[in-house]
C-alpha cells in the first residue's frame, strides 16, 4: 500500500465547508481589529474574492451632522425595530 500524503495549507489559508462556513485564522482577526461577536459585512469583491468588513450603519454617517438629531432619535430602539 502506498501512504497518502495530506497536503499541507499555507499560513493563513482555511476552507469553505459544505454549509458555506469559514473559520477565520486568529492572526488575520486581530490584525483586522475584529473580534469574535463583531457583526461584518461580506461583500463578493471580484472572481475569487471576497471582503470581510466591520459593518456599519448607513445612519453613521448622517449622526452628528443634524442639529437635535441624537437627542430626537432612538437609533438602537429604531434598529432593533428594523431586525424584526
Amino acid at each position: 500500500m502506498t501512504a497518502m500524503v495530506k497536503e499541507r495549507k499555507p499560513a493563513g489559508a482555511t476552507r469553505i465547508s459544505r454549509k458555506n462556513q469559514v473559520t477565520l485564522p486568529v492572526a488575520a482577526l486581530h490584525s483586522s481589529g475584529l473580534a469574535a461577536g463583531d457583526l461584518v459585512e461580506v461583500v463578493a469583491v471580484g472572481i475569487g474574492q471576497i471582503a470581510i468588513r466591520r459593518w456599519r450603519s448607513r445612519l453613521s454617517d448622517v449622526v452628528g451632522t443634524l442639529p437635535g438629531f441624537e437627542r430626537d432619535v432612538d437609533l438602537e430602539a429604531s434598529r432593533d425595530s428594523w431586525e424584526r
